[in-house]
């Protein structure tokens, strides 16, 4: 009768097994983190859609006309509706958001409906800028994001005058950007400070910026087109 005895791993076999799951871990890390990268600037660009569907759904309620950066007049921001000043605006995220969902939030309803982990969140808040920025735990219903406006259609607001693709309506960047476009040496290696000058974040896959644009085109750009965009922010070429 045969005896059948156990074989045992030898300590060089096991060696070289944790070596093997060691290399194939170390090829495999870099794959999944850029998946995943491509995978939130997806929803990044989904975002800018559903933005630029509710930027034209205002116009087409509002004679054509866009809202402003900052500076909108609204029924339940303040009590001061004649003199204007920040009791009586909302920025262009809460403007864009009601545009969104086919209504006009009074203050309860807008601190519940635009808190963090809500659909306002998910889609004014950037996945990939999260990255590098800490989660809010609370967000001002005058209007927060990680997207900004383009500064000239602040004084180019009427959809007839805006034609092409020259610059983006919309950029991934620091919310408040009053100068989009600008090719800075800030932005090298794809790195972004939350907390320095206000332009786009060239923190995309291949260390470049988003940005939407007029037509509905979602597309990233690079350093170098960002400085053709503020050549013609500066000599005020764009939308012609």
């Amino acid at each position: 009768m045969n005896k059948i005895h156990n074989r045992l791993f030898t300590l060089i076999e096991l060696l070289v097994v944790l070596a093997v799951i060691g290399i194939l871990i170390s090829i495999l890390l870099p794959s999944l983190s850029r998946a995943r990268k491509v995978s939130k600037q997806a929803v990044s660009m989904s975002n800018l859609k559903q933005i630029h569907v509710a930027t034209m759904a205002y116009a087409t309620n509002n004679n054509n006309w866009l809202f402003d950066h900052s500076t909108n007049w609204h029924p339940h921001a303040g009590i001061n509706r004649v003199t204007g000043g920040r009791n009586s605006v909302m920025d262009w995220e809460r403007m864009a958001y009601e545009s969104m969902i086919g209504k006009t939030l009074n203050r309860e309803e807008a601190s519940e409906l635009m808190a963090p982990n809500t659909a306002y969140y998910q889609t004014f808040f950037c996945p990939v800028l999260r990255d590098s920025r800490p989660e809010r735990t609370n967000v001002s219903t005058y209007g927060e994001g990680d997207y900004s406006m383009n500064r000239h259609f602040i004084t180019h607001r009427n959809l007839a005058k805006l034609v092409g693709e020259i610059e983006p309506i919309y950029v991934g960047g620091e919310a408040n950007n009053n100068d989009p476009g600008v090719a800075s040496d800030d932005f090298r290696n794809g790195t972004y400070d939350p907390t320095g000058e206000k332009r786009p974040a060239y923190q995309y896959i291949n260390q470049q910026a988003i940005g939407l644009f007029i037509n509905g085109s979602v597309k990233t750009f690079s350093k170098s087109k960002g400085a053709e965009i503020h050549t013609a922010i500066t000599n005020h070429h764009n939308f012609e």
